[in-house]
């Protein structure tokens, strides 16, 4: 009976222990695939040497020096995860799950301008690294927030053992002075091949997207786009304008893919002019991205209606305009000349692909805002009527009448009363 319990014991064990390797296996990769940053098993000496040569630029980086590494790991606690932050603004956290200790990443949390690598090793006393080189180690690293880096930590936790209790947080920053002398001034870059190769299934990826009109999986590309592009430009820029040029390459990526998908010409040139300006007038690194995402959701929109509607690329045009200019003044001269085709069958063609002429259609999309301005807020009919396009209230109230077969007044208290 004993000898029975010992076996399935055993048996029960190894069970346990095959079930954690997949699901710690299952983790790895899915974070891999998703942030393009790994986990390290710190299991032996030989791991410890591996990850030394790969991520150390410079014998200043001391948490990088075999020696240092090893003793870091046989001194780790297991209720506490080890933020590093070395001299080259290099991130890992190091921890333990389950007796396993783990290094996750290195990883930065900032974009770094040719101005900030001379001030770092300026700091850091390093005369004999150049900038760039400095600039392409840094950049090849992937671009992960701090807090994002706990919740990917705390998440492979959990995943890998369920029953772990959340674990402090202990930051260690600044290496400056060494606690080993490495005699070997290594320069090691990433393989920036591979690099490229990533970059480029990212970006095809992200095509792709943006022609099937796909915007969540196109934005979810997007953010890898923005992970990957921070070792393709080094130059002596502030991180907003860095930001801003890519800005610049995902405008044309974005024109690239929607000419493919067939959305017309001057919807894109709209999108791409809107999108210019917006980047210009932007503060921060986060109303970039913001702005990037914007000209994301509303190319796949209008992709999206484009292929639903089956309409032609001029009545696609056209619609285009009149929904997103209509509190301006809008002649359809004008705009005939702008889609180079004559008034006469710009109307001819728009009211046969949409049963009502383009002022017909105008006319309803006014009125439409109209109505939601007259019962989202206080405004008087005077201004809805000039907040959508039109500068005679009286006309205003003629045309919300035979639209809807009240005046706006009757339609705002029949609404909010």
């Amino acid at each position: 009976m004993d000898q029975n319990r010992d076996a399935d014991t055993r048996q029960l064990e190894k069970s346990c222990a095959t079930a954690q390797e997949i699901r710690c296996a299952t983790a790895l990769q899915l974070i891999a695939q998703l942030y393009h940053v790994q986990f390290i098993e710190l299991t032996d000496r030989k791991v410890i040497d591996e990850v030394c040569e790969k991520y150390r630029l410079h014998p200043i980086q001391s948490y990088f020096n075999e020696n240092v590494l090893d003793l870091t790991r046989q001194s780790i606690d297991e209720d506490t995860a080890y933020h590093i932050v070395g001299a080259f603004l290099v991130h890992f956290i190091l921890f333990s799950v389950s007796g396993v200790p783990y290094l996750f990443g290195p990883f930065c949390t900032d974009v770094l301008s040719k101005t900030d690598a001379n001030s770092i090793l300026r700091q850091c006393s390093v005369q004999d690294l150049d900038p760039k080189h400095f600039l392409t180690y840094h950049g090849s690293l992937p671009l992960i927030k701090e807090i994002d880096a706990y919740k990917i930590v705390s998440t492979f936790i959990h995943t890998v053992n369920p029953e772990e209790v959340d674990k402090d947080i202990r930051k260690i920053s600044s290496e400056n002075n060494p606690l080993y002398d490495d005699a070997s001034d290594k320069s090691h870059r990433a393989n920036h091949s591979a690099l490229l190769e990533q970059r480029y299934a990212h970006e095809k990826k992200f095509m792709e997207d943006i022609i099937s009109g796909n915007t969540r999986s196109a934005i979810s590309n997007l953010k890898m786009l923005e992970r990957d592009v921070s070792y393709l430009i080094r130059i002596d820029n502030t991180a907003l304008e860095y930001e801003k040029i890519g800005a610049a390459i995902t405008r044309t990526t974005v024109r690239l893919a929607a000419i493919q998908a067939g959305l017309p010409a001057y919807i894109i040139d709209k999108f791409s002019t809107e999108n210019t300006l917006e980047i210009i007038r932007v503060k921060t690194s986060e109303e970039v991205h913001a702005a990037k995402e914007t000209l994301v959701r509303n190319i796949c929109k209008a992709i999206r209606e484009i292929k639903e509607n089956k309409f032609s690329a001029r009545v696609q045009s056209t619609m285009y305009c009149l929904n997103h200019s209509y509190q301006n003044p809008i002649s359809m001269s004008e705009l005939s000349e702008d889609l180079n085709v004559s008034e006469n069958r710009l109307v001819a063609s728009f009211k046969k692909e949409v049963g009502i002429t383009p002022n017909a259609y105008l006319t309803k999309i006014r009125m439409q805002h109209a109505a939601h301005l007259l019962i989202s807020g206080n405004m008087s009919v005077n201004d809805v009527s000039i907040a959508v396009g039109i500068s005679d209230a009286n006309y205003f109230v003629k045309l919300f009448k035979k639209i809807y077969g009240e005046t706006p007044t009757v339609y705002r208290n029949r609404h909010t009363t």
